[in-house]
């Protein structure tokens, strides 16, 4: 039985498509019905954790975060007006605000709420992201209006010096990694940007030595070392995008200029906001985009037709490494508004040869099991 299960299962992988093969994921909806609409903000880690903020009105959105089925506003926040979050698997926040004091910038961690303090003479903080240890990349602007990143990693913090090249980072990963972009109207040749361990270095998407862009920028970074890029046209129509995924040493273009990255994860899907096509023309929202293996899907359309009966599909928010995703959604019939967990399921084919293979194994095993002599 020890040999004859990692045999068939070899066998099944053998039989299986290839992942250049494989179909899109389905995907199940879950309505965080405990999570406050409308969520304006929103972050997920792996392990099904839910950081966000919803509006309150009076310009407030205070963050919160779901985490064991327990929501909990976070302490010191509830007067703020959170703008972007950043979780990691510890439930350590990077938090956003912006509000009638002007922007600020926290991290949640023991539950607590501090305030990242920039150095004498910089302002306008942001907090961008958070690694899995903790750490915070940030920024702030210096009197004449350019931008500094920092990390902060709960004992201190740390200037990213990218010399005399004016960078803004937006992305960290795991081991190191930070990327951004060369900051727009500064006078050098756009490209998104790569820092590891004092060293910069660049990436320019095909089109960018044509001067296609006016703006490239490193918006993601997973621990493989693939870059998501979001590169600006400076064509008609204005403000369109091109989204380019780098590794490997080669660049893959992803969508259309229709589609707007949001993030990226360790199977190198991404995950962005995409304009209706001509042909379902919906109400005119941004739609929810998956690119996986390959191809970009309307998310709507991987929906279970269960699902899909129910709820008209808005913004993504976040994914995770499992491939689940934290988005918004309508109640068709009723408008209500809800925030939504999609959590990929087996294919029917592949959950049948799964199946299929333990039911063989079962049968061989009885038969062995039988006592010598017995026949039948």
């Amino acid at each position: 039985m020890k040999l004859l299960l990692p045999a068939l299962l070899a066998a099944c992988a053998l039989s299986a498509p290839s992942v250049s093969e494989a179909a899109p994921p389905r995907y199940r909806l879950q309505w965080l019905q405990d999570v406050p609409a409308p969520t304006i903000a929103g972050a997920l880690n792996d392990a099904g954790d839910v950081a966000g903020a919803y509006y309150t009105g009076e310009f407030l959105a205070p963050p919160y975060l779901l985490r064991d089925g327990r929501l909990r506003l976070l302490p010191g926040l509830a007067e703020t007006r959170a703008t972007r979050l950043a979780l990691n698997d510890r439930g350590d926040i990077a938090i956003s605000t912006d509000g009638y004091d002007g922007p600020s910038a926290y991290v949640f961690r023991g539950g607590r709420a501090r305030a990242l303090r920039l150095p004498s003479g910089f302002d306008s903080p942001m907090a961008w992201d958070i690694d899995a240890a903790g750490r915070v990349l940030a920024s702030g602007s210096d009197t004449d209006g350019a931008e500094h990143a920092f990390l902060f990693d709960g004992r201190g913090r740390r200037a990213l010096d990218t010399g005399a090249t004016p960078v803004g980072f937006r992305a960290l990963n795991d081991r190191g990694l930070v990327v951004g972009g060369i900051q727009a109207d500064s006078g050098v040749r756009p490209a998104a940007a790569v820092w590891r361990d004092g060293a910069l270095s660049f990436l320019r998407p095909p089109g960018t030595e044509a001067g296609t862009y006016r703006q490239v920028t490193g918006i993601d970074v997973n621990n493989a070392g693939q870059v998501l890029i979001r590169a600006e046209t400076d064509t008609w129509p204005d403000d369109a995008t091109d989204t380019w995924l780098y590794g490997g040493g080669r660049y893959e273009r992803i969508g259309s200029r229709a589609f707007e990255p949001a993030v990226l994860n360790e199977r190198g899907w991404v995950l962005g906001n995409a304009s209706p096509p001509p042909d379902r023309p919906g109400d005119g929202w941004p739609q929810a985009a998956l690119w996986a293996d390959g191809a970009l899907h309307a998310l709507d359309t991987l929906l279970r037709p269960a699902d899909a009966a129910h709820w008209t599909l808005r913004r993504a928010f976040d994914l995770n490494d499992a491939g689940q995703i934290l988005l918004q959604g309508l109640r068709k019939g009723t408008g209500e508004q809800g925030v939504l967990l999609a959590t990929p399921v087996p294919e029917p084919a592949a959950l049948a040869l799964v199946l299929a293979g333990l039911g063989v194994v079962g049968a061989v095993a009885r038969r062995r099991a039988r006592p010598p002599g017995h026949v039948g």
